[in-house]
């Protein structure tokens, strides 16, 4: 067993669904090896995690975050963690209130950072400057911190990883195909992720995908995601989708799948012509990163995105995609339509050569040296602090 001991603590973690779930899940396994971790997370993290899990109702957040608190603290009084690692801005403040006399690192990814509740701004956000590290998902995210009053020497940059597939080729591809209802030579689109305003799929299928469906008739694009739950605001998406959807008589050429597990998903990828995501600068919502262009690379289909927030992290322009000024509909039609019809090619190889740099293997030993080095750090400064009495 390590001797070395971590407490993570977040709300974002399987059976949830998402892109960050998947995320903290990778991260826990990769600390695993190194670490004895235990977890202070959703209810039902247990059936996904090895180690102890302190449950927490995930929802609502008023019900979660006092939770998160009491176990936060009882996991610290049994675990005396060499480190707590909170998963997100939004479990850095209850991380340090439920283990005050430990060392603190904090992965934040964006969104966690701008929420603009004046509550959150004036209690959560001040407690990323007193962690003793602070990750950020992309370049974008860091500024973003350092905008809060983190200092460069507390903050560095990690990229969230990605599982390469073992087989993508034609009969992969055939397959996924049938199994999801599609024909061979279909021209397929696909979105992934959670249907929030920031991802831009309403003014997508409104400025974009009707031009393109008149040029290439069946042309599908398939939706994998829903509704973000416990959101008060703008929790009807969806419904926007759909309306709109049907009102351009594009029903057979917008599929919403809902929310999709990891087999699914990986049907979907292996399906796919190309990934769109066609972001929006929207106030106080920003993309941190964009891990599912990376996903869409390891499958070997490029993603096509406006240059937004981290975004530019996660699309190598001209090698895993193309990135289109921030709200470009033509720009973005036109990349679209050369692809489809031939004008503009991205090798698949190349697309998983640029994922391959970003393999949880290397994410994974990145991390563990960035919690090694942070408590190492931290008990050096509390050994002086010690001697100086």
């Amino acid at each position: 067993m390590p001797d070395r001991r971590i407490l993570m603590v977040t709300r974002n973690f399987p059976p949830l669904i998402g892109g960050m779930e998947r995320l903290m899940l990778h991260a826990y396994r990769e600390l695993s090896q190194d670490f004895e971790v235990a977890l202070v997370g959703p209810t039902g993290a247990a059936d996904y995690a090895a180690g102890t899990v302190y449950p927490c109702p995930p929802a609502p957040l008023v019900r979660f975050f006092p939770v998160c608190v009491l176990q936060t603290r009882r996991a610290a009084r049994r675990l005396r963690p060499d480190l707590v690692f909170a998963g997100s801005g939004l479990t850095a403040f209850p991380a340090e209130l439920g283990a005050p006399r430990s060392a603190r690192l904090c992965y934040v990814h964006g969104l966690d950072l701008v929420a603009p509740h004046p509550v959150y701004q004036r209690m959560f956000v001040p407690a990323l400057s007193r962690c003793a590290t602070v990750i950020a998902n992309s370049g974008p995210t860091a500024a973003l911190a350092r905008a809060k009053g983190v200092s460069d020497d507390r903050l560095t940059v990690l990229h969230p990883g990605v599982e390469l597939p073992l087989e993508v080729d034609d009969h992969a591809r055939r397959a996924a195909r049938s199994l999801l209802g599609l024909g061979e030579h279909q021209p397929v689109l696909i979105a992934v992720g959670r249907l929030t305003a920031r991802k831009g799929l309403l003014e997508f299928i409104e400025q974009v995908l009707r031009g393109l469906v008149a040029r290439f008739p069946g042309l599908v694009l398939l939706v994998a995601g829903a509704d973000p739950k416990g959101v008060v605001r703008g929790a009807d998406m969806g419904a926007r989708i759909v309306s709109a959807r049907d009102r351009l008589g594009l029903r057979d050429a917008v599929r919403l799948l809902g929310p999709v597990d990891d087999t699914r998903l990986d049907l979907v990828y292996r399906a796919a012509d190309l990934h769109v995501f066609p972001g929006l600068a929207v106030a106080h919502d920003v993309e941190g990163f964009g891990m599912v262009a990376l996903e869409a690379a390891a499958h070997g289909v490029p993603t096509v995105a406006f240059d937004v927030g981290g975004v530019r992290d996660a699309v190598a322009h001209e090698l895993s995609g193309w990135l289109v000024a921030a709200g470009d509909y033509a720009g973005f039609r036109n990349v679209l339509t050369d692809y489809l019809s031939g004008g503009r090619t991205i090798d698949a190889a190349r697309c998983r050569g640029f994922a391959a740099g970003f393999c949880w293997g290397s994410f994974g030993a990145r991390l563990r040296a960035i919690c090694s080095e942070t408590i190492e750090r931290c008990r050096s400064a509390s050994s002086s602090r010690s001697a100086s009495l």
